[in-house]
Order: structure tokens, then sequence, then C-alpha cells
């Protein structure tokens, strides 16, 4: 059955059309999948930063696995993404850290379409796209984080959800095991949680005839991930010890979340442009999903902005990053594709503008990824590599602004560099009299200028000797300067 009108119906013609696969778009979602692993394994070949690092010592301090959720009570500590660490050991290779990344945000793809072909065909192949070649899903499925492994956990709940609420008989099994691992791969899974289980609530109110069964089916479905939160918090969430980092207003942090999402300049008016199409984004396209009488309606207006609004209102974070947004985003991506695809049904002017969006989107995401593989996450090891080859004798002396963040990363790589020289880092309180051969300066501005010269508390003059970018979001820059003889 064809769709009549720009919008088909969720429940007639979009499930027809689901029914009515074909070989090639098979092939196509396959070719796309593998096309979006390829680049997440691409840019997950950079160097590890700071909070990876970080996590990596969290790991490879305990004395038994059940101490990483019992013992190690920090934001960093993302319990799941902790615990594969672990596993894996100590490694040469650091990219081996990141192949749980890169799996995850494939499946994280295959989920998308699996969540879209309920709709209708074209906003599968339209949500695999997307979600494909978003910038914001593969750089967070690039690195040793548990951003990576709580978006497909999200998504997959949401389909177990739907199962849970169709009657299948294993699904709710299925769905307290999505909901565990997601609140182990990081607590922002509390927005999509929230957003099932009002979800589900609006459900079992209007498909029960009393409450008791209402009641019976909130406690089917809900006791076991309410039980595991409760004992979370106890256990870990209400340990936790917030650490440090920049400082953004929570105004600005959205306006470049929805910027990223788009493709659109990160700063400036067009970011402001993009928040505003985000926000036509949600109205629209909530307003196309009431028309069908879905009930996923209430669902993706809590899940991209009640939720995250609301906890924002009740207890603003410390400190908010873009991250902090990832679920969000990668619904709002899928109601996008809905949205998209109903233009797209539109006619001629419908097909342009679908055509339109998409190479914007897509080629916008396509400059920051490209810059992410050129830049990563910063080039802390060509920076040692440079400090190591250009001082005379057997030592290496450094100073930096900052004793934790920079001594945490040269700690890191130093010991690779054993065999060659010795790499010695001065906190600042113990700067030697001539001071450290090498001072580190790190920034997190994209367009910063450094200075070309400084001088250290002992009046002693470093030069500016090289300048190692970052891609954004993860990392830093770091600017290099020599004391001068």
């Amino acid at each position: 059955m064809k769709a009549t009108g720009c919008v088909s119906d969720e429940g007639k013609s979009s499930e027809a059309d689901t029914r009515s696969g074909s070989p090639a778009l098979g092939i196509a979602l396959t070719l796309i999948v593998i096309a979006a692993a390829v680049v997440r394994f691409r840019a997950s070949a950079g160097d590890l930063w700071l909070d990876e690092i970080w996590s990596l010592h969290f790991a490879s301090s305990v004395l038994s696995p059940v101490e990483i959720l019992t013992q190690i009570h920090h934001d960093n500590n993302h319990i799941l993404n902790t615990l594969l660490l672990y596993f894996l050991g100590d490694r040469e290779n650091w990219m081996i850290y990141r192949i749980p990344a890169i799996a995850a945000g494939t499946v994280a793809v295959i989920c998308s379409s699996l969540i879209a072909r309920r709709w209708a065909r074209l906003e599968a192949l339209t949500a695999v796209l997307l979600t494909g070649s978003s910038y914001l899903m593969i750089h967070y499925s690039s690195e040793a984080r548990g951003y990576a492994l709580v978006v497909p956990f999200a998504l997959l709940s949401f389909l177990m959800m739907r199962r849970c609420l169709e009657g299948h008989r294993l699904a709710p099994v299925l769905f307290w095991l999505m909901v565990v691992l997601g609140f182990l791969s990081h607590l922002i899974f509390v927005h999509v949680y929230i957003a099932l289980l009002v979800w589900s609530l609006v459900r079992f109110v209007k498909t029960s005839r009393r409450w008791s069964q209402v009641a019976l089916n909130v406690v089917r479905c809900h006791a076991v991930p309410i039980g595991f939160v409760i004992a979370l918090y106890f256990v870990h969430v209400r340990h936790i010890v917030i650490s440090g980092g920049p400082v953004f207003s929570a105004l600005g942090v959205v306006v470049r979340t929805a910027a990223l999402t788009l493709g659109a300049p990160e700063t400036g008016p067009m970011a402001v442009a993009a928040a505003g199409a985000v926000l036509v984004i949600i109205v629209f396209g909530l307003l196309m999903l009431a028309r069908d009488r879905s009930d996923s309606t209430v669902f993706f207006a809590v899940v991209i902005v009640l939720s995250p609004g609301l906890l924002l209102l009740i207890r603003p974070p410390q400190l908010l990053y873009v991250r902090y947004f990832l679920i969000s985003v990668a619904f709002l991506v899928l109601l996008l594709s809905r949205l998209l695809a109903s233009l797209y049904r539109c006619g001629p002017v419908g097909r342009v503008v679908y055509v339109a969006v998409m190479l914007a989107i897509m080629s916008g995401g396509g400059v920051y990824t490209a810059d992410l593989l050129k830049h990563g996450r910063g080039h802390y090891v060509d920076a040692l590599t440079y400090m190591v080859e250009n001082t005379p004798g057997n030592v290496v002396t450094i100073g930096s602004d900052h004793d934790f963040r920079n001594k945490t990363i040269l700690d890191y790589y130093a010991p690779r560099f054993g065999g060659i020289k010795r790499i010695t880092y001065y906190d600042k309180s113990m700067w030697p009299q001539e001071g450290p051969d090498w001072l580190i300066l790190h920034n997190w501005a994209r367009d910063v200028l450094p200075p070309g010269a400084v001088t250290d508390l002992f009046g002693h003059a470093y030069s500016l000797t090289r300048s190692y970018r970052y891609a954004r979001l993860s990392g830093w820059n770091w600017f290099l300067y020599r004391r001068e003889q």
C-alpha cells in the first residue's frame, strides 16, 4: 500500500513498505554500515587523550573487576568501558582499547536502520546515512570511553521496549539487559530510560482496562531496571566525584551540539541558525508522529527535549559538554530521517529539499570528520618525539602549565622512549633553578595564536618551536616552547 499525501501512516503504508524490502536496499544498507565502520576505524588511529588514559589508570589500579564499581567513584569511570579496559590489559598498541567503541558505533548505525525500518525503507536508508556519517557519532565511537557504548544500548532498549509493548514473551528480559548495560555504559542513559518509562506508561494506560493491569505491566517491564538503578545509586552514583575541565555556558553547549549535529559551523550566526533549524525539526517531527497517531511521539519528545531540559533545570551540572547530549542526538537523527523521508514523498520540490539537506548535513559533517582524521585528539607522541630528537644528552626535562593534565599524558607515552632517553617531568613547584628544557602550554581554542615567547617563574625565556593542534571535543592543543640558552 502506498502512502497518501506527504506523510505515510505509520500503522498502514509504512508497515507494508517495511515488509516489501528489496535486495538492493539490503545491499545499500550493508555497504553504508561497512563504510561507517571503516571511517570509525580510521578515526580511532590517533593518540589516546587524557580521559582515555585516565580510564586505563582506573582499570589497572584495581585488584578485581568488582572494585571498578565499588571503589572507583569518579565521573570518568564509565563502568562498562573500564571493565573492558581491565580485561584487555596492558597493550603496546593502544588502538586495541578503542575496538569496543568502534564495534559499538557500528552497531548503533545498524540499530538506527532497524528502528527506522519500522517506518519505511526510505526512512531506514536515510537514518543509516545520517547516523553513519554523523560527526558526533564518529567522534565518540572512535575513542575508548563509555559514550560509544551507551548509544547502541539506548537504541536497543527502544527496540526491546517496543517488543515489550507488542507482547513478545522474552522482550522484558532483553529490555532489562539493555537497560542495565546502558546505565553501566554511562549515566546519561537516564535520558532514554525516563523516556521509555513515560512511553510505556502512556501505552499501558491506553491499552489496559483496569489500573491493576497497568500496575502489573509496569512491574513486568520496569521492576528489575528500577531496582538496579536504586542499587547503582547507593553503591556508586552517590559517591561520585566530579573532575575539573573547561567551563562553557549551557546555552553555548546546546547551540554547539545543534551545529555539530547538522554539520554547520560550531560558532557564530550559522551555529545559531542550526539551533533554530533543530528546533524546527523537533517541532515538525513530533507533529508528524502525532498526526500518524504514534504513541512513540511522547518518547521522542522526552528523550530529545524534556528529560535533558528538566535535569538541567533541576540540577545544572557543574560542567556541561556536547557529549552529554549524545543520546538525544541519536534519536534526533532518527526523527530527522522520518521528516526528510516524508518531504521526499511530497513531489519534485520535496525531493530537491531532501537531497539538498542530506548533502549539506553530510558534507558539513565530512569536513569535521576530515579534521578528526588529520589531527585526532592531539599529537602527543609527535611532540615527545620532537623533544627527544632535539635535546642533547640523555635526559629530556619538561614543564607545563598544568601538572595533572599534561603530566598524565607524558607519563603514559614516556616509557615508549625509555630506550632512547630519559624523560623527566617537573611539577611547577619543583622546577630546577635553570628551568626545564621544554615548556608545554595547552589550550582548547581552535584558532588561538600562541605567543612567540614566554618566561617562566624564574625569568627564563622560552621560544615557541612547534604547535600541535587537535580536532575538537576531546583533547587539546599543545604548544611547545624551548628554553633559550
